[in-house]
């Protein structure tokens, strides 16, 4: 175990050693790895025990059962569906706030010929 530590702090120090382009390659690879493990995790821990659980086979007009490669990809649709709608806010929220008009206020700066009051000296 101390071996295989050690050669993965090795790695390590060479990714840091290394210029700004490959440690941004290997941070793209290394989240991209992640993301697809926690994928398939989510998969198997919606298939094995949210489904199960909460009875999900449900049987259709048809009499066929959907399969949970179908409620996968439902629920996937329903999740970029909303984002689509946000972005479509978002947009149109971006398109009002570069209508309004620009106004750029420049006040002249008090000239430090002209005597400024002191507030403690008014006796």
């Amino acid at each position: 175990m101390p071996q295989e530590l050690n050669k993965f702090k090795k790695w390590l120090l060479k990714i840091q050693r290394q210029n700004h382009q490959e440690k941004r390659k290997w941070l793209i690879a290394l989240t991209t790895l992640l993301m697809v493990l926690i994928l398939i995790m989510w998969y198997f821990y919606l298939t094995k025990i949210v489904m199960p659980a909460t009875s999900l086979r449900k049987v259709t007009e048809n009499n066929k059962e959907i399969s949970k490669f179908e409620v996968f990809n439902k629920g996937l649709e329903e999740i970029f569906k909303e984002a689509k709608e946000q972005l479509q806010i978002s947009k149109q929220i971006l398109e009002e706030q570069a209508k309004k008009k620009k106004e750029l206020i420049i006040e002249k700066e008090a000239s430090s010929s002209q005597p400024q009051k002191d507030s403690n000296n008014h006796q």
